[in-house]
């Protein structure tokens, strides 16, 4: 008794399935995948609350590993743009520049990283503190990704 000869597949069904995403949108390459930079302050964690923002989310998680650093000493947090660090009994930064690695189509980053900012440099406006945040974290991370800088001030246009 002989087998039904098999039906061949279409070029469609035949292409290798697509692997799993990782930040890339629509399976575009790597160098496409969507990473973000935001300096964060209270008025925008209130947006975001009041929005019902997923990224609140992502920020407080990143928020509690931040925190977990402050009591030791030899992994406590700096400032973003000077030597200021926090300690467990000081004060919650008043700004932060919050980066979300290859974040997927549901908004998932695969990496964060929270950086407080301390009340003298926080007097700074974002685009500054992005410049000089992104000139630092390069010395630190040569091989961070690039990061499109868009800051977005209220009542003004998009300033890069």
């Amino acid at each position: 008794m002989g087998q039904a000869p098999r039906k061949r597949k279409s070029a469609a069904a035949r292409k290798p399935k697509r692997p799993a995403e990782h930040g890339n949108e629509g399976g575009q390459s790597a160098t496409r995948r969507k990473h973000f930079a935001e300096i964060v302050r209270p008025d925008l964690l209130w947006r975001w609350v009041m929005e019902k923002n997923p990224t609140l989310r992502h920020f407080q998680q990143a928020l509690q590993d931040w925190g977990k650093r402050r009591p030791n000493p030899s992994r406590r947090p700096l400032c973003l743009t000077c030597e200021h660090a926090f300690h467990p009994k000081g004060s919650v930064p008043p700004a932060w520049l919050f980066l979300r690695v290859s974040v997927n189509k549901a908004g998932v980053p695969r990496q964060m990283m929270l950086v407080g900012i301390c009340e003298k440099c926080a007097a700074k406006d974002d685009a500054t503190l992005l410049r000089e945040g992104f000139a630092d974290l390069r010395k630190v991370f040569p091989q961070m990704p690039e990061f499109k800088m868009q800051v977005v001030q209220e009542g003004s246009s998009v300033v890069n």
